[in-house]
């Protein structure tokens, strides 16, 4: 008994310390700490409005303000199915693992959005879980969106609901096990989904400030043109690679494998993750958003 209580206490630390590490490794640095500077709460910045319409809609309604941040969002990318309505949803990510739908964002109120309130919305964009209290998934970059203020999001949230409803359910998630548990998302979202908003530069001038939260939050540029980690959370720190020396990245590639070869092999949930993946070339999964680029955009361009 002795002897399996000293293996059990070895483990434990082998774990704590493996969490550690990773913690090091994978923590969530601000969208704009590559540029360095002094990043300050938009109460607390005295430059022009780096958030919102721009100022020749400065005087327009509530609607046509969101008209405007919903395009720049470029919500209709994802939401617009081949052939279907505008924003009904019904766009297929298909993975390795199954396909995932995007949802109808009409305001019908049985198939789309129409019954959500505006705290539905704000938590569904700031937060990732839906009016039910389930978890979505990160397809849907609401990491990104979690820099919006509340003012922009419940404007694109009026011009949704402008917007005539339209009766469609798009078909459901098909994931294979574990990939469709949900609540997993709860712990990647302790690491990678910081839940602040946008936070403007007081030593950037405004021009640059207002690109950033056009680039970092509203048009989520960096779902895609950011390289991402062994978790596949956004690495914000190596936007500007140029800031890393070879051996620093090189020693962060190695113990980050290391970490996580331990997490495989010393959790069941990790075996598992690794053993339904069934990568025998490489120990990295692909992502919902590596498809994206995949499929969707290099797509395109080829």
């Amino acid at each position: 008994m002795r002897a399996a209580g000293k293996i059990v206490v070895i483990l434990v630390l082998l774990l704590v310390a493996a969490a550690g590490v990773g913690w090091l490794i994978l923590r969530t640095h601000g969208p704009t700490s590559f540029a360095g500077g002094t990043p300050v709460d938009l109460a607390d910045y005295h430059g022009p409005a780096p958030t919102g319409a721009p100022p020749d809609l400065a005087g327009a309604d509530l609607v046509k303000r969101g008209e405007y941040l919903a395009r720049a969002g470029d919500c209709a990318a994802c939401h617009n199915a081949p052939g279907g309505k505008p924003y009904a949803g019904g766009y297929a990510f298909k993975l390795p693992f199954g396909t995932i739908y995007s949802s109808n964002i009409t305001p019908d109120k049985e198939t789309g959005i129409g019954n959500w309130n505006d705290a539905d919305f704000l938590r569904a964009m700031h937060d990732g879980i839906g009016k039910d209290g389930e978890n979505l998934y990160p397809a849907f970059p609401y990491t990104s969106y979690t820099l919006l203020t509340d003012g922009d999001l419940l404007a694109i949230k009026a011009y949704l609901f402008s917007l005539k409803p339209v009766h469609y359910q798009p078909p459901a998630d098909n994931l294979t096990f574990p990939f469709n548990q949900r609540f997993l998302m709860k712990f990647w979202n302790v690491l990678f989904n910081p839940g602040r908003r946008f936070e403007p530069n007081s030593d950037r001038p405004p021009e640059w400030n207002r690109g950033a939260y056009l680039a970092e939050a509203l048009g989520h540029c960096g779902d895609c043109h950011t390289p991402r980690n062994l978790m596949f959370g956004l690495s914000e720190s190596q936007k500007d690679k140029n800031s890393e020396s070879r051996p620093s990245a090189l020693w962060k590639r190695v113990v980050g494998r290391v970490w996580l070869a331990m997490f495989m092999v010393w959790t069941v949930p990790g075996w598992m993750y690794l053993h339904v993946l069934g990568h025998h070339t490489r120990i990295l999964p692909f992502s919902v958003l590596d498809l994206f680029v995949r499929d969707r955009l290099l797509g395109s361009l080829s």
